[in-house]
C-alpha cells in the first residue's frame, strides 16, 4: 500500500539523534498495517567502518518496525565518485530519496517522503495510514506540521509507540503547542518536507528529486512546484491524520547553521517550469550502481554469533596470561586475534578487494577464515613478495596471486599488515621480515597520501594485526589517524591523513 522513505547516516545531526530517530521510526511503524508496507532507510554516507544508523539504534526499535525496515547503503565510494566535488553537505537529500524510490515495492501504490523526527496519528483511532490512503484520490499531499518541544519528546518512552502517538496527540492540543501555518498555494503549509505523499508512478515519471541542487534547502517546495504541474491543488491530509516534529534546535548542525551557502530559492523553485528532469531521465536515484540492501536481525547479534562461531574456535580454559617483557616478544594467538578482526572488518562491503603485507603463514590463515566466514568475495592480494606456496598451502586457498604496491594501490579497497612476533629461534629472519611489511606499508601509504587530494577518492583502510609495536606506531602516527587502541586488542588501524599544503 505505501513505502515510507527516510535517509540520514550514522552521525550526531541534530539534538539527540538517537532518541528522536528511534521514537519516529516506531511510531510511523505502528501506524502502518497493509502487508506490502514498508519503511526504507536511505543511510547514505555513513563512513565505511561504521554500521549504519538504524543498526546502531536497533536495540531501541520495535519488532514490527524491524520487520517492516529496509536500509538501503549508500557508500561514501558514491558519495565521493558524483556529488562531492559539489556540495559540503555529507548527507544528500535529493539522491537519498531517489535511492529510496528506486528501491520501493512496486505493489505499493503510495510513497511518503518524511524523516525520523515525525510522529504521526489518524484522527480516527481505529484507522492507520494504511487504511487512510487506501481510497485516497490520485493527488499530491501535504500536511501541517507540530512543532513539539524538546522538553516533552524527551521524555517519552522510545519503545512505547502506542503511548507516545496518544501523548503527541493529548500535549497538542493541552499545551497549545499545534499550529498550521499556511503558504503560498503550491507549498501549502509551512516545512512541507516532512510529510510529502503522492503516486509511486507520479515519482518516477518526473525522475525523482532534482539532484542538480545538493546546498540543502528548499528541495520540499521544489517537489511541490513540479507536482503544482501535475495537478490542479495540492491537497491536504489534515482531515485524517495530524503530524508532530520533534524539535532538535538546541544545537546547530551543518544545514541549521548560519552563514553557509544553500540552495537558491529562485533557482529551485521560482523559475521551475515543469514537472520533470530530463537532464536525470537516466541515472537518477544512483541507478547504474549496485547497492547493498541490509534487514535488521530479530535477535540482534545473531548475524555477528553466526559467522563468530564458524570460525575455528575451541573455547578458552583460562585466559592468556603474559608476563611483563618487551611488546616485541608478547604473542599474538591467532585465536584472539580473529573477534578483533571481525570488529573492524564487519561494516564493509563484501566485495572489497583486500592487499595483505606480511610473512606469517598462521596469521595469514586466521585473516583468511574471518575473510570467508564473514562473506568477503573480494580477492585477496599478496603485495610486496614474491612466492606464494607456503600460504597457498596453509590458508586452502587456489591462488593467490603477488602483486607490486603500485598494483595493489590500483586493486585494493583496504591493507592488512602483520608484524610478526620475535621468537629467539627466528629472531633475526623475523626482524628482517617485520622490516620488508613496514617498508612496504610505508610506500603503500605515500600512495594513498597521493590520491587522497582528489575529492573523488575514497579513502581506504589501513590495518595492522599485532600492530601495538613501535614501529608499527611510528609509521601510523605519521601518516593516518589511527587511535591508540588497547594493546590487548593486538589491532591498529586507521585513513590517511591528507599532507598539509605548504605555505
Amino acid at each position: 500500500m505505501i513505502s515510507v522513505i527516510l535517509y540520514g547516516r550514522n552521525d550526531s545531526h541534530g539534538y539527540n539523534l538517537h532518541k528522536r530517530a528511534a521514537i519516529s521510526l516506531n511510531c510511523i511503524a505502528e501506524v502502518l498495517t497493509d502487508a506490502d508496507d514498508e519503511i526504507i532507510f536511505v543511510d547514505y554516507n555513513t563512513p565505511d567502518d561504521f554500521i549504519t544508523f538504524p543498526e546502531a539504534i536497533a536495540d531501541t526499535l520495535t519488532e514490527k518496525c524491524k520487520k517492516l525496515l529496509r536500509i538501503i547503503r549508500v557508500r561514501p565510494k558514491h558519495h565521493n565518485k558524483y556529488f562531492k566535488a559539489t556540495t559540503d553537505l555529507v548527507a544528500l537529500e535529493p539522491v537519498s530519496r531517489n535511492v529510496g524510490f528506486r528501491a520501493s515495492n512496486p505493489k505499493n501504490r503510495w510513497m511518503l517522503c518524511t524523516n525520523t523526527d515525525m510522529v504521526f496519528a489518524p484522527h480516527d483511532d481505529a484507522k492507520s495510514l494504511s487504511d487512510i490512503v487506501r481510497n485516497l484520490p490520485d493527488g499530491f499531499y501535504e500536511l501541517p506540521r507540530y512543532e513539539m518541544p524538546d522538553l516533552l519528546w524527551e521524555r517519552l518512552d522510545r519503545k512505547n509507540p502506542v503511548e507516545n502517538i496518544r501523548l503527541m496527540k493529548e500535549w497538542g492540543m493541552r499545551y497549545h503547542i499545534n499550529e498550521i501555518l499556511e503558504r503560498m498555494d503550491f507549498v501549502r503549509f509551512d516545512a512541507p518536507g516532512d510529510f510529502q505523499l503522492f503516486l509511486r508512478s507520479d515519482i518516477f515519471k518526473i525522475n525523482g528529486f532534482d539532484e542538480r541542487y545538493n546546498l540543502g534547502w528548499h528541495m520540499d517546495s521544489n517537489l511541490c512546484k513540479r507536482f503544482s504541474f501535475m495537478y490542479d491543488r495540492i491537497e491536504s491530509a489534515d482531515s485524517y491524520l495530524a503530524g508532530w516534529h520533534c524539535n532538535h534546535t538546541r544545537t546547530n548542525s551543518i544545514t541549521h547553521g548560519s552563514g553557509r551557502k544553500a540552495n537558491s530559492w529562485n533557482d529551485v523553485v521560482k523559475h521551475v517550469v515543469r514537472p520533470d528532469v530530463p537532464e536525470q531521465c537516466d541515472t537518477w536515484g544512483l541507478v547504474n550502481e549496485r547497492l547493498e540492501e541490509i534487514r535488521l536481525p530479530e535477535v540482534l547479534y545473531e548475524d555477528v554469533l553466526t559467522f563468530l562461531d564458524r570460525l575455528s574456535f575451541s573455547a578458552l580454559a583460562k585466559p592468556y596470561h603474559y608476563p611483563c617483557h618487551a611488546d616485541e616478544w608478547i604473542e599474538c594467538p591467532p585465536e584472539h586475534v580473529k573477534p578483533y578482526l571481525a570488529d573492524i572488518l564487519y561494516p564493509l562491503s563484501r566485495d572489497v578487494v583486500a592487499g595483505y603485507v606480511g610473512y606469517d603463514a598462521e596469521q595469514f590463515v586466521a585473516f583468511v577464515e574471518v575473510w570467508k566466514a564473514m562473506g568477503f568475495k573480494g580477492d585477496i592480494l599478496l603485495v610486496g613478495r614474491e612466492q606464494q606456496e607456503a600460504f597457498i598451502k596453509a590458508s586452502g586457498l587456489p591462488t593467490l596471486k603477488c602483486v607490486f604496491p603500485e598494483e595493489a594501490d590500483q586493486q585494493c579497497d583496504i591493507f592488512v599488515g602483520h608484524f610478526s612476533t620475535w621468537t629467539q629461534t627466528s629472531y633475526l629472519r623475523i626482524k628482517e621480515e617485520n622490516i620488508r611489511m613496514i617498508n612496504t606499508l610505508l610506500y603503500l601509504l605515500t600512495l594513498e597520501q597521493d590520491r587522497a587530494v582528489s575529492p573523488t577518492h575514497t579513502l581506504r583502510k589501513f590495518l595492522v594485526t599485532n600492530g601495538g609495536q613501535l614501529d608499527v606506531l611510528k609509521l601510523l602516527n605519521r601518516y593516518t589517524n589511527a587511535q591508540n587502541a588497547p594493546f590487548g586488542t593486538r589491532i591498529r588501524h586507521g585513513f590517511v591523513v591528507p599532507a598539509k599544503k605548504e605555505k
